[in-house]
């Protein structure tokens, strides 16, 4: 059994060490670690994402839930829909409610990119459906006003109101 962890361990590990040496090959010595995980996000790289969770696990100066102008990783991966990288980071933690600067959480990010898979993922994940953003507006109306007829569809199906 110590052999078989040592080995994923070392799996792990060895499939974290390129992006990371990246992160350090692209200026240096690497920024903060929340800094990478948010850079990771925004460029959609699953591996550097994995990398940084993997690096900074049970660290406080890394929060899977720290706001780089004002988005939160999870917000920033919900809305170009990257659903493998909001998975890695809600199995991490990351907080499903959080809101950022316009008062919306990942869920209406979803909705306004128009991911019907990840906005599937976030509900199943736990996100509420029912919420409302700081200016009254709801997931549902955002999934309408931005013209995602499926995700619309499917929030009107969970019993989501305009």
């Amino acid at each position: 059994m110590y052999l078989a962890t040592a080995v994923l361990a070392a799996g792990i590990v060895a499939s974290c060490l390129p992006a990371l040496a990246g992160a350090e090959a692209r200026g240096g010595e690497p920024p903060h670690p929340t800094i990478r995980l948010s850079d990771a996000v925004v460029e959609g790289n699953l591996a550097e994402v994995r990398a940084n969770l993997f690096w900074c696990k049970g660290e406080e100066r890394c929060r899977v839930d720290w706001k780089d102008d004002g988005w939160t990783p999870l917000q920033r991966a919900a809305y170009s829909g990257r659903v493998d990288i909001a998975e890695a980071l809600i199995k991490a933690g990351a907080s499903l409610e959080l809101v950022h600067n316009n008062g919306r959480t990942a869920l209406f990010d979803a909705a306004k990119g128009g991911s019907l898979a990840m906005t599937k993922l976030l509900v199943e994940a736990g996100a509420d459906t029912k919420a409302r953003s700081a200016d009254g507006e709801t997931v549902l109306a955002t999934a309408e006003k931005n013209g995602h007829a499926d995700v619309a569809d499917y929030l009107r199906e969970l019993g989501g109101h305009p």
